[in-house]
């Protein structure tokens, strides 16, 4: 396991075979606002945030095994299985108690396999004439880039399937039965379907769909500050491979599904695609298999039995602190209760 630090937190599972380092898992998260000042002058703190994140979260694989934490700060390693005064790290080290593992020293030039998972890199992007962008930016690199958000992230046995150009793209929306009379209508106004209530619900849906520059049918929806947006309305073919590429996809991450249905409404829209993101992610094998649950279950609740005379089970409780104090400077109610007969006590007191 390899931990660096930057702006945020990285770390890699690997497991060493014949001296190789074979990577299992990876994990990272950015510094919240708190952890930055407090502990942006406190490299050791810092580094031992990093251990306690990556036992943590890879904790599942971890649990009953020995195992190695390499890190790149030497104080940390020298400090950890000593006496701590700061309570921050003690607490830290108590959490981590369950598990068997040691902090291995390795140099920050010999430690550089999780950089990308904890550095603010820069892109670097070439600078190029006028014209070396209108000779080698053609027509159809711009189409397949269009395209290129429903190709990636998908299996090989899927990629056959996503559309490789506009045109592809444009059929596979005319094939849909949604939108298949609303592009007829909007080709051709006078093009309507004959059923009375079908025609007036094109008619109605014609006027926020619109075909974009490069005869794509989407429609104009409105960003949080209310600035009007087109997004592109994906075919009930290619609505997996949409959901594949921005949850299963690496750079997805197996994000939530709030985060899910974000990223693609920025861009594309289908009918009931809220209800439809969410039941792919909560489907979603990858997350059922490594993420924990979030609500847990509660015990069951256990009836009482059934009292059969008065006095039998009493419940009391104890009601306060009520201000202003009373005349006689009462703050509390004590209430006692028969569970036979229901009927109750009350009496006032100072404390």
């Amino acid at each position: 396991m390899y931990i660096v630090i930057a702006v945020a937190l990285g770390a890699v599972l690997a497991q060493e075979h014949d001296d190789i380092h074979h990577p299992v898992a990876y994990a990272s998260r950015t510094l919240t606002p708190a952890e930055k000042t407090q502990y942006s002058h406190r490299p050791t703190l810092l580094e031992a945030l990093a251990v306690h994140f990556a036992c943590v979260k890879f904790k599942h694989y971890l649990y009953g095994t020995e195992f190695v934490v390499v890190v790149d700060h030497l104080p940390l390693v020298q400090i950890w299985h000593s006496p701590s005064s700061n309570n921050r790290l003690a607490q830290w080290m108590s959490n981590l108690s369950d598990l068997s593992f040691k902090l291995l020293y390795r140099r920050g030039i010999d430690h550089q396999n999780v950089d990308a998972l904890s550095r603010n890199f820069q892109e670097q992007y070439v600078d190029l004439t006028k014209q070396q962008k209108s000779e080698e930016i053609t027509e159809k690199t711009k189409n397949e880039r269009i395209c290129y958000a429903i190709r990636k992230g998908l299996p090989p046995d899927l990629r056959d399937l996503a559309p490789k150009t506009i045109q592809e793209l444009i059929s596979a929306q005319r094939a849909d039965p949604f939108c298949a009379a609303l592009i007829r209508y909007l080709e051709d106004p006078a093009d309507l379907p004959a059923y009375p209530p079908k025609a007036q619900k094109v008619v109605t849906m014609s006027e926020n769909y619109l075909f974009n520059v490069r005869g794509l049918l989407c429609k104009r929806v409105r960003d949080h500050r209310d600035h009007p947006r087109d997004v592109i309305y994906v075919p009930e073919l290619h609505r997996t491979q949409i959901m594949s590429a921005y949850h299963s996809d690496p750079t997805g991450g197996h994000s939530s599904a709030a985060k899910t249905v974000g990223g693609i409404m920025l861009r594309y829209f289908w009918p009931a695609m809220r209800a439809e993101i969410q039941a792919y992610c909560d489907s979603c094998m990858g997350c059922a298999m490594r993420k924990p649950p979030t609500q847990y279950p509660r015990e069951a609740l256990v009836p009482l039995p059934v009292p059969f005379s008065p006095m039998t089970r009493l419940h009391i409780d104890i009601l306060g602190d009520f201000r202003p104090p009373s005349w006689d400077g009462n703050l509390y109610i004590l209430t006692i209760s028969d569970d036979f007969t229901k009927f109750s006590w009350t009496f006032a007191l100072p404390n």
